[in-house]
């Protein structure tokens, strides 16, 4: 009596695919984080004197608990007071009840870091699509 033999071959690539997409990933955050400081710097510049405000560092894309995530930063201490603005157009609560300064004067807020971080959310997806692209 003759038997029949067969073999099945399973090539489990899972971890392969895995690994290709969180590197592309990875490249179109850092893709997306690069071309957020670019136009984040150049809103910056739009103050006559910004000195080191304008020179946006990114940082590289790290792995997060919910996920990689990566940072773009202008390290000058007084680049906070130019993106939120000073006391007199300040729209944050304050601590202390008293203003020193009369309302509408101070430095008025610039928004450079919000302007690069929304620049780098609306090309974050075509930034990952392009790259998911090239995996396959």
């Amino acid at each position: 009596m003759a038997t029949l033999k067969s073999n099945v071959k399973i090539d489990n690539r899972f971890g392969k695919i895995t690994r290709d997409y969180d590197r592309a990933l990875q490249r179109a955050l850092a893709d997306a984080a690069r071309a957020g400081a670019q136009v984040a710097s150049a809103k910056a510049q739009e103050r006559k004197q910004t000195g080191k405000m304008a020179e946006i560092k990114v940082a590289a894309v790290r792995q997060g608990r919910k996920g990689p995530n990566v940072l773009f930063a202008s390290t000058p201490f007084y680049a906070a007071f130019q993106e939120f603005g000073t006391l007199g157009n300040r729209k944050r609560k304050l601590k202390q009840e008293r203003r020193t300064t009369p309302t509408g004067e101070g430095v008025p807020p610039l928004r450079f870091m919000g302007k690069g971080r929304t620049a780098a959310r609306k090309l974050l997806l075509p930034l990952i699509q392009r790259h998911m692209g090239r995996v396959r």
